[in-house]
């Protein structure tokens, strides 16, 4: 049985989008011959016998969703979480992901480790013939940003926790003692500024107080002609038989001379996924060509498997890569739950028919319920469900 563990019931008075998604995992659910329930995060999940959720069934051709105690057999939990609602109330979500841990409930989707981490596996791992992660220093202080900043004439920190270019600065060294700072969602204000040193020490200090930071070398991006800068997001998801699987491909773009391509942001989206005249127009004026797509897509995968090798219950991946005039591609973040409001509705119900898939796929593996014969394409790293079970980070 997939249980989906979600702040807001199907049963609730939700967005059109939701609404969509829980109707494509019921689908999607019965295709592959899943119970399905949906939990709020409160259930007591680890220990009882029986759960108690909404259930999806069709009553004279009508979609209903009607809660129901359902027997906790063979479970696996799909986190469906939104961030917003772990942080709400984070002790809440960690007991609930310590209960699924020591009862070792099969669990996929937990919320990504900080930052610095992540970097930290891609950076010790063998490099991409596709592309590489731009030049990370970890855990970086207000002091150590500026003797940073002596070397690197442009510098992005970033705290470790957070998405969408949230409190984060740009940094450009204009000469000895002179800094252009930019931030664009700067704890609730807008920075653009030429600041010295004693100015940029005070304000470094004060977002270190808040929060742990790294330093990232700034990469130039391609931009258009007037001057929106571009990345791609690429969304994989593990499918059928645990290997990851492309879903969505979309094409980002910055306001006019942002440095934020982040939706939220105010950033400009486009689906990339199949060839269409806007899709083949973004390509042209983003000075970008099929076979950059091709290699973002290779190194999407590439960026997935690293990851999965040492976050072995990572199942949803967002990657953002960027490219330079010189081709090179880089990937400067990546979200385990990436936004589902930058797809289109075919794209969301590809993403959301794998996870179930993926979910099938798991299930059998902890309760050891695959087939005889079964042959699956192994063709990126799939791992076995034993590491799989309740591998939930620490941090969360």
């Amino acid at each position: 049985m997939l249980v989906v563990i979600s702040s807001q019931s199907p049963k609730s008075a939700i967005h059109p989008r939701l609404a969509f998604a829980y109707q494509t995992l019921a689908t999607a659910a019965e295709h592959e011959g899943m119970d399905l329930l949906v939990v709020p995060p409160t259930a007591q999940l680890g220990s009882v016998s029986a759960l108690v959720g909404c259930r999806y069934d069709e009553v004279d051709a009508v979609g209903v969703w009607h809660e129901q105690s359902h027997p906790a057999k063979r479970t696996v939990y799909f986190d469906f979480m939104y961030l917003s609602d772990i942080r709400a109330n984070p002790s809440r979500y960690r007991l609930l992901m310590r209960s699924l841990r020591q009862h070792a409930r099969p669990v996929f989707n937990p919320p990504m480790p900080p930052k610095d981490h992540l970097f930290q596996i891609l950076s010790q791992s063998s490099p991409s013939t596709d592309g590489q992660i731009p030049k990370t220093f970890q855990e970086i202080s207000a002091e150590s940003a500026i003797r940073i900043l002596e070397q690197v004439p442009k510098l992005w920190i970033k705290p470790v926790h957070g998405s969408g270019g949230r409190n984060s600065l740009y940094v450009e060294r204009r000469k000895s003692n002179q800094f252009l700072v930019v931030a664009e969602q700067f704890f609730g204000q807008t920075i653009v500024a030429d600041l010295n040193r004693r100015e940029l020490l005070q304000l470094l200090s004060m977002a270190t107080r808040r929060s742990r930071y790294l330093g990232q070398m700034h990469v130039p991006l391609l931009q258009t002609a007037d001057k929106r800068t571009v990345d791609i997001r690429v969304t994989l998801v593990r499918n059928r038989c645990g290997a990851w699987e492309i879903v969505s491909t979309t094409g980002r773009s910055s306001q006019p001379d942002s440095l934020l391509t982040n939706y939220h942001a105010g950033g400009k989206v486009v689906s990339l996924t199949e060839r269409t005249e806007e899709s083949v127009a973004w390509l042209l004026q983003s000075h970008m060509s099929d076979d950059d797509i091709s290699r973002a897509h290779r190194f999407g995968l590439t960026v997935a498997e690293k990851l999965q090798a040492t976050l072995p219950h990572l199942a949803i991946l967002g990657v953002d890569i960027g490219q330079t005039t010189d081709g090179q591609q880089y990937v400067y973040d990546c979200n385990a739950r990436p936004g589902r409001d930058i797809l289109t509705n075919s794209e969301i119900a590809h993403y959301l028919q794998r996870v179930v898939a993926f979910a099938h796929w798991l299930e059998e593996q902890s309760y050891g319920l695959l087939p005889n014969g079964t042959v699956c394409d192994q063709s990126s790293t799939a791992r076995t469900a034993s590491s799989l079970c309740s591998q939930v980070d620490s941090s969360t």
